[in-house]
C-alpha cells in the first residue's frame, strides 16, 4: 500500500537547521531579562561545581522568584555558555528527568571551569566596557554582575586580582 501525499515528514536537512535556528533566536528574544542572568549565573554555579552534567542540574540552580513564558530559553543560554567556553558538549546524551519531557535526551555537558571559584569574564556583563578594565589592574577578569543587569540585586563587577569593584551603583534598567 502507498502512503497517501503528505502523510510522511518533510526531510530537508538544511531548512530543519534553519527553522531550528529560528527557533531559537525567537525564544532567546522574548526571554525576560532577569531570568536571561540569573541563567546565566545557575550555568555557572552549576559548572564550577560539577565537571559533568545535564541541563536538569542547571535547572536546581535556578531562583524560584524569576519568571520567563518559555523554558525553552535555556537552550539559548547554554549554546552562549558553550560558545563563551564555559562548558563543551560530550558528545553524548542521558535522559531527563523533567516530567513534561517524558525522559526525552539531554546533551551531557563537561565544565571547563569545575572547582574555580569567582571566575566570571568581564564580557559577561554589557555594561563592562575595556577602557574601564585597562583603568582596573588589567586582568579583564570579573566577577559577579552590574546591578543594571541584576535588577534590584545590587551585585557589582569585581576584579579578581585586586577587588576593586568595576561598577557599583548602574541604575536597573526599567522593566
Amino acid at each position: 500500500m502507498v502512503a497517501p501525499n503528505g502523510s510522511r515528514p518533510e526531510l530537508d536537512p538544511v531548512k530543519s537547521s534553519q527553522l531550528r535556528d529560528e527557533g531559537i533566536a525567537v525564544v532567546d528574544a522574548h526571554a525576560h531579562e532577569t531570568w536571561k542572568w540569573a541563567a546565566y549565573e545557575a550555568v555557572l554555579r552549576t559548572a564550577r561545581a560539577h565537571p559533568r552534567f545535564i541541563i536538569d542540574k542547571v535547572w536546581l540552580y535556578m531562583p524560584d522568584d524569576v519568571y520567563t513564558h518559555n523554558k525553552k530559553a535555556m537552550g539559548p543560554v547554554m549554546i552562549e555558555a558553550a560558545k563563551r567556553g564555559w562548558i563543551q558538549s560530550e558528545g553524548n546524551y542521558t535522559p531527563t528527568a523533567q516530567v513534561k519531557s517524558h525522559r526525552s535526551p539531554r546533551t551531557i555537558w563537561l565544565s571547563q571551569i569545575h572547582g574555580q571559584e569567582n571566575i566570571f569574564p568581564y564580557n559577561f556583563c554589557p555594561h563592562v566596557d575595556t577602557e574601564y578594565v585597562s583603568m582596573c589592574c588589567g586582568t579583564g577578569d570579573y566577577y559577579g554582575a552590574c546591578a543594571g543587569c541584576w535588577d534590584q540585586t545590587g551585585w557589582d563587577l569585581k576584579c579578581i586580582e585586586c577587588d576593586k569593584i568595576a561598577y557599583k551603583n548602574v541604575e536597573a534598567p526599567d522593566p
